[in-house]
């Protein structure tokens, strides 16, 4: 039987949703919901845990290690889909 974990978190950004106060030369646009409440994406998420996960074995994002969790691009019949799934 396949397991699903499901964490759930608040995050606060009490500088802003920008680095650097004041400066809006580096504001970045960010998802809402139907509150105006900002919405992390589950696919910024996976990506962040991807790159992650290929830093702490020392790979690059493209090796099979890191494909086999997070999969591959379909370029050939050898490509993997992903074991991680996160929900927006």
């Amino acid at each position: 039987m396949r397991k699903a974990y499901k964490i759930v978190a608040k995050a606060s950004f009490p500088e802003g949703v920008s680095p650097g106060a004041q400066n809006f030369s580096n504001t970045q646009v960010i998802a809402r919901n139907g509150l105006n409440e900002a919405v992390l994406r589950g696919t910024a998420l996976t990506g962040v845990l991807r790159a992650a996960y290929a830093n702490y074995h020392n790979v690059t994002t493209s090796d099979l290690k890191v494909s086999e969790w997070f999969g591959s691009e379909s370029v050939d019949d050898n490509d993997y889909g992903s074991k991680v799934f996160i929900a927006d």
